[in-house]
């Protein structure tokens, strides 16, 4: 993922230029996926106005190792632990530099982390393998600040049987409920999607997608999906990886029209309160070949979101809306739970 990406910019006039400028500066800008969680991945987001973001501490399957390659691990176990130490990495973070870092547990944190001046973290998992089966360390999780579990990712776990939630998958599901964290169905199997909606009592949300109207690829959201989650008062965060936002206008990297195009399809269908911003920016190896939208490389780049709002004619509490605002309100309702 390129640092050097900000000099992208999105044609405005002076008028609305100035408009996006003033309106990202004081809106809340939330993520509702990602995992780079260094000291510079965070100036970055200082630099991009974002406010706060969902950080992955952990990957079902995978680690990275010190030169960034992801290595395999197909064993369940040791995954509380490396769920503790990713946590412990994040709080130490926090605990060095208390007036710029703030861990996010409650909506009510969001909002204080933005009238501070600070960035916020919210603590989520790429997968259940960190809770090793057990409600009782779900809880333990929650008590330590995890707001949001993501109940799949590529490789086997606990909580699914052939594409099903089991018992267990369905109990964990109940206690997320119960103790307000946010169920992230990315991911997640045709039948094991709908018995989530049909089991959980709260909102949910799908953290990083995209249309399948709008880009036609496999891991999207059909129309009916999407309808469903905003019946039950869901966001879908918009990814951010070329693949999912692909190219519509004959160019070969998507760019931020190919991204607003998803949120337009959104408003379209269930309207823009379930719209958001997805994210998802990772380490990548030296032999990967992964782009991001053009135009958002970088999270330092979220100022060109509101921009190319702006530019397609969207208002100020629509933006507002897909920028944080559908996020803040999504947590608010859950986390209170």
């Amino acid at each position: 993922m390129p640092d050097n990406a900000e000099a992208f910019q999105v044609a405005l006039s002076a008028e609305d230029e100035r408009r996006a400028q003033e309106l990202h500066q004081r809106s809340i800008v939330i993520l509702a996926h990602d995992h780079l969680c260094r000291p510079e991945d965070l100036d970055a987001m200082r630099r991009g106005g974002a406010t706060a973001k969902v950080v992955k501490l952990t990957v079902d399957g995978i680690r990275w190792d010190e030169n960034g390659r992801r290595v395999p691990i197909e064993e369940y176990e040791g995954w509380i632990k490396r769920g503790l130490e990713a946590m412990d990495i994040v709080y130490q973070y926090a605990e060095q530099r208390p007036e710029a870092v703030a861990i996010v547990r409650s909506a009510a944190d969001i909002v204080a982390a933005k009238r501070d001046g600070k960035i916020g973290l919210i603590l989520s998992f790429e997968g259940p393998r960190p809770l090793e089966g057990s409600l009782e360390v779900l809880r333990a999780y929650y008590r330590l600040g995890l707001r949001q579990l993501q109940l799949t990712w590529a490789a086997p776990n606990q909580l699914i049987t052939e594409g099903e939630l089991n018992e267990l998958g369905r109990q964990v599901v109940r206690e997320m409920n119960r103790l307000g964290i946010l169920i992230d169905l990315s991911h997640l199997s045709d039948k094991a999607f709908w018995q989530v909606l049909e089991i959980s009592q709260q909102p949910v949300i799908v953290s990083h997608t995209a249309c399948r109207a709008v880009s036609g690829t496999g891991d999207t959201l059909a129309d009916e999906k999407i309808r469903a989650l905003a019946a039950k008062g869901g966001v879908v965060g918009l990814h951010f990886v070329s693949g999912y936002i692909t190219a519509r206008r004959g160019t070969q990297q998507p760019t931020l029209d190919d991204l607003i195009d998803h949120v337009a399809h959104i408003r379209s269908i269930v309207g823009i309160d379930h719209a958001a911003l997805g994210g998802d920016y990772f380490l990548t190896a030296p032999e990967d070949n992964w782009q991001w939208v053009r135009g958002v490389e970088n999270i330092s780049q979220m100022p060109n979101v509101t921009r190319a709002l702006v530019k397609r004619g969207y208002s100020d509490e629509e933006i507002q809306k897909v920028s944080g605002g559908n996020l803040l309100r999504l947590f608010g309702e859950v986390w209170r739970a």
